[in-house]
């Protein structure tokens, strides 16, 4: 597990259900203005109807009642008026309640009218009031009948009224003694009606899980991971956790074939089927093993019932199956995705055969899975139409489930000169799909196999992956030179002349080992070899998209590197565009020079669409995505979202293995949470960096632990550290391209904090020479704010300005807070000097200020610091915020910046029912009522 999520929340997190959220608070809205509402919430057990409902109730300044329906006293009269009486607010327990009340506690058998009318006048004496029925399908129906008469009369009343219950009901009761599937015809009327409003919920999409696994303390999920936990749990967000909390990371993100069920969903759908007579048992078995959704003709054609109505009829009432709307009831499917994996899972591995076999008879597309699922030893008709299917998966990118195909394939074959290719396509298609793990299981099969281009080209992409950089790069070139002389025993899958090869290899073989070779002079900062193989792997082309968008990522991420970046993007500028070959790696590509190019925002655009894309099934190949968004929100000033993708990539790296990018991930984890102040994190993360960068010796996963060290150095304020952090960075990195990294005068930087002045010019000199190739703006900005530093420190108070002015001018353009605060800590120190000590408190304050509005406490205690150097009296009044947590002076600083509590949680990552529980911290702490009281303390310490 990734450092930082074992301290999960102790509660879950709440994410998503935005529209149906403001539906909610829509309907409080009307309420306060004297006008009832009623709503029903429905959703199978762990869809979040709870959650949902309590987010929108941290919000209600009004008494809230809430009552949960128990299944062992739904039987039992007036438990749930009992419960509602109980904890109505005193002056609705009084005498307004009448003797409505005392009847429904003396006789069991009061009219529902009657105690209803006490009900009516509970409610109206209580005011603004909120009324929760948690677990509907489990209250009382004579408790249920008195609330339907007062929700009736209470429309002119400030009440909500919220009803939230399962789809299915009480299992354990016959339908007619319980409010559920549907609620009854009267409640329908009330819902349906112009105060009412019925909700339905189904499952988040896979962007609202990865969320809610961050949200929730699991770093580890990939967009793929999310993509394969919302096919197998229709998105219910509860066992979706739990599966989260059950099973290792790895297991999710990669392997195939259906995820367990959760143990009390599973309990309650094998009692429900048991229920059932054995006709529909065997029927619903059969179901369960033709899919998901299935014709009533092939079920029939599957176990020989001339007729099904009984069985299906009996399915349906138990909640196991439904028809599928608009097809007359041709068509069936189950309830849940869930429920058919619990029914497929109790089966017997001889049933489940023997009824694989018979829907395969069927023939289909669905065909081929069910010969899978029967197989029973080697077969090579199967492994033959397996693997055709793979090379057709992977022609449309989706690789992940190209390769599961293959392993089904190798599972299949027989050993043989034949399974080799077979091995070798497989193990391929693993590393391509990130799946580092399950590729080792062939690595003895590989190393025995005879030597060819296409074996240690493999071999030279998992010891890629592995990060035996060198011994990569002499396999691919030894690989590469091989196919200029092929042999007898290897030659091409096309056009190749003489004896069937042993090991034939793909046509675009030039292609792939040409990329990889560019990816190795990448890491090792060789601009020739980036740039030559990048040309080289375009230049050799393939008919398969994910070889030559993988070709056109190496070509131009080198182009950019090797200081070409415009160019590069004149080559993407069609990405995401329909006939695109580059796909979801140019998407990358093009988020990656977009950051190193200063364009932060179409960084952002390029990059979270890329992730929402992996979200739908698309391989997201190039694994250092989710870092380097979190570099991109880093730079915007969004420390929070930085923390947050940038872990997750740790996370996900360290899940599955993928050793070579740990290096980089953890740096880019490192610099959020140096800004943050977060010491322990940053730290570890920097450590982990250079850990991962010695293992392997990378010139690039070096700069990179350079870089993390130098963050760590910057933020603290340490010059001596910065200087040696610098001089390692430049070490490995010459910065041909200066907008990748934000430390290229940090070596002038540090000379000049520590008064080494003439040291400090001849560095930035240098610097601004390189720059001078690109005129990249972010690092002509650093240069400036490090040139006003120079200039301070020999007298040249004017100089100093006009650089400081400069320099702030283009972080604005950029769009960087952190760097312009850092802009107005030079200034401050220029103006004091120069004797405007008006003007030098002016710009201290407004770079703390930007520190604190972004969350950069390092960068605030840095700005105190320079106070007190100065004689400045910033903290003339006392800090309001000083008091709170690191928590809490995030919330209280966004609400400064006018942001809604649920813009908040969606910035943080939090539910808003947390944003609210802090805010009334706050309030509490620095005795406010009133969001704009925040602001307002805020600038009063200004």
């Amino acid at each position: 597990m990734s450092h930082g999520s074992a301290g999960r929340p102790a509660k879950r997190v709440f994410v998503g259900r935005e529209n149906e959220l403001a539906a909610l608070r829509a309907a409080w809205h009307s309420v306060t203005s004297g006008s009832a509402r009623f709503i029903a919430i429905e959703g199978d057990p762990g869809i979040g109807k709870t959650a949902l409902i309590e987010t929108l109730l941290a919000e209600v300044h009004a008494p809230v009642v809430r009552v949960t329906g128990v299944q062992a006293d739904s039987l039992r009269p007036w438990r749930v008026l009992e419960e509602i009486t109980g904890r109505l607010p005193d002056i609705a327990r009084g005498d307004a309640a009448g003797d409505g009340m005392s009847a429904m506690r003396r006789d069991p058998q009061a009219s529902a009218s009657f105690v209803g009318q006490g009900l009516v006048e509970a409610l109206q004496a209580a005011g603004d009031l909120a009324l929760l029925i948690d677990d509907a399908q489990w209250a009382d129906r004579v408790s249920m009948a008195a609330l339907q008469y007062a929700a009736r009369r209470v429309r002119d009343d400030p009440v909500l009224l919220i009803l939230a219950y399962r789809r299915h009901g009480d299992d354990s009761l016959p339908e007619y003694m319980t409010i559920s599937p549907g609620l009854s015809k009267g409640w329908r009327q009330i819902f349906d009606g112009e105060q009412g409003l019925h909700l339905a919920l189904d499952g988040l999409p896979p962007e609202d899980l990865l969320r809610l696994a961050a949200a929730n303390g699991y770093p580890g999920l990939s967009p793929q991971g999310a993509g394969r936990l919302h096919e197998s749990t229709g998105g219910n967000p509860g066992h979706v956790l739990e599966l989260l909390g059950l099973l290792p990371m790895h297991s999710i993100v990669t392997s195939t074939g259906p995820l367990p069920a959760p143990r009390g969903l599973a309990h309650t759908i094998t009692a429900r089927l048991a229920s059932c007579s054995r006709e529909t048992r065997d029927l619903v078995a059969a179901a369960a093993v033709l899919g998901q959704r299935f014709s009533v003709a092939a079920l029939r054609e599957v176990t020989g019932l001339e007729t099904t109505a009984a069985p299906l009829a009996e399915a349906i009432d138990a909640g196991l199956l439904a028809e599928v709307p608009g097809t007359g009831g041709r068509e069936l499917a189950f309830a849940q995705v869930l429920t058919r994996e619990v029914i497929y899972a109790d089966l017997g591995r001889g049933v489940r055969v023997r009824l694989h076999e018979r829907c395969a008879w069927l023939g289909g597309p669905a065909a081929l899975q069910h010969r899978i699922a029967a197989a029973d030893g080697p077969d090579e008709r199967l492994a033959a139409d397996l693997q055709r299917v793979a090379r057709e998966r992977m022609a449309a990118q989706d690789i992940p489930r190209a390769a599961a195909y293959l392993r089904q394939a190798l599972d299949c074959s027989p050993p043989g000169p034949a399974r080799l290719s077979l091995v070798l396509e497989t193990v391929e298609s693993l590393l391509v799909a990130g799946d580092a793990v399950a590729a080792r299981e062939y690595e003895g099969e590989l190393a025995a196999a005879p030597r060819g281009p296409w074996r240690d080209y493999v071999l030279a992409y998992q010891a890629l992956l592995d990060g035996h950089i060198a011994e990569a790069a002499t396999l691919f070139r030894e690989a590469l030179a091989a196919l200029d002389k092929p042999g007898p025993a290897d030659a091409p899958r096309r056009g190749a002349p003489g004896p069937p090869p042993t090991a034939p290899w793909p046509a675009d073989l030039r292609a792939r080992i040409a990329a990889q070779l560019a990816i190795v002079g990448i890491l090792t900062l060789s601009y020739p070899e980036m740039l030559d193989y990048g040309s080289a792997a375009v230049a050799a082309g393939s008919a398969e998209p994910w070889v030559s968008g993988f070709a056109w990522f190496a070509k131009t991420v080198g182009m950019t590197l090797a200081g070409q970046g415009a160019d590069a993007l004149g080559l993407l500028a069609d990405v995401g565009e329909p006939g695109d070959e580059t796909g979801l790696d140019g998407l990358v590509a093009r988020g990656l020079i977009r950051l190193w190019t200063d364009d932060l925002n179409g960084a952002a655009e390029d990059l979270h669409a890329a992730v929402h894309r992996a979200t739908r099934g698309e391989a997201l190949r190039v694994s250092q995505a989710l870092g380097f968004l979190g570099e991109v929100e880093c730079r915007r000033g969004m420390l929070g979202e930085g923390v947050l993708f940038t872990d997750l990539a740790v996370g996900n790296a360290e899940d599955n293995d993928r050793f070579w990018d740990l290096s980089i991930l953890h740096a880019l984890a490192t610099f959020p949470h140096a800004a943050r102040a977060e010491w322990a994190e940053a730290e570890y993360h920097a450590a982990q960096s250079a850990t991962w960068a010695r293992t392997f010796g990378a010139p690039a996963g070096l700069a990179f632990a350079a870089a993390a060290k130098a963050a760590i150095a910057q933020a603290r304020g340490d010059p001596q550290r910065l200087l040696a952090a610098a001089i390692q960075l430049e070490t490995h990195y010459d910065s041909a391209e200066p907008g990748t990294h934000l430390f290229g005068a940090a070596r002038a930087d540090a000379l000049a904090q520590l008064g080494r002045i003439d040291e400090a010019a001849e560095a930035l000199s240098r610097f601004l020479t390189g720059v001078a190739r690109t005129g990249r703006k972010s690092a002509l900005m650093s240069a400036a704010r490090v040139a006003a530093q120079i200039a301070v420190a020999r007298g040249d108070h004017d100089r100093a300005q006009a650089e400081c002015e400069r320099a702030a001018g283009l972080a604005q353009m950029i769009g960087m807070p952190l760097e312009a605060g850092r802009v107005g800590l030079v200034a401050a120190r220029c103006h004091h000097l120069a004797g405007r000590r008006a003007a030098a408190e002016r710009a201290l304050r407004a770079a703390r200020k930007r520190f604190i509005m972004i969350g950069a406490n390092a960068y605030r205690d840095l700005a105190d610091r320079r106070a007190a150097e100065l004689g400045i009296m910033v903290e003339d009044r006392p800090d309001p915020f000083k008091g709170l947590t690191q928590r809490e002076q995030d919330i209280a600083l966004l609400v400064c910046q006018g942001l809604s509590n649920r813009q908040i949680a969606d910035r943080l990552y939090l539910s808003p029912k947390t944003v609210e529980t802090h805010l009334t911290r706050v309030f509490a702490k620095l005795n406010v009522s009133a969001r704009g009281d925040l602001a307002g303390l805020l600038d009063a310490a200004d």
